[in-house]
């Protein structure tokens, strides 16, 4: 269900609109699964050069101090933990992963 080609956004005349150009994907239907997979970082594990920090210019935004060399590090489960709902998602996997 998080997937690019279901985000929406608002705009200043309170119109519903495509997060991103729909052009950018090519056989859009209605099943979530369509677009593929769509990844979102959570930033739980990072591991920075010090040039990353001293040298932001021309690095991946909006993450700046990641640097251009980024490797993906798969999980079940992360995000901010900041609305009511996700306490509850994270006691459930909490549940699930620590008897």
């Amino acid at each position: 269900m998080f997937t690019p080609i279901r985000a929406k956004k608002i705009d200043k005349n309170n119109s519903i609109r495509p997060f991103i150009k729909l052009k950018y994907f090519k056989n859009i239907i209605s099943n979530r699964d369509s677009a593929g997979k769509a990844y979102f970082m959570d930033l739980s594990l990072q591991i920075i050069k010090p040039i990353c920090f001293e040298k932001m210019n021309g690095n991946q935004k909006p993450f700046l101090w990641l640097g251009n060399k980024i490797l993906p590090f798969e999980k079940e489960f992360g995000g901010d933990i900041d609305t009511i709902w996700q306490f509850a998602l994270l006691k459930d996997w909490l549940e699930k992963n620590f008897k």
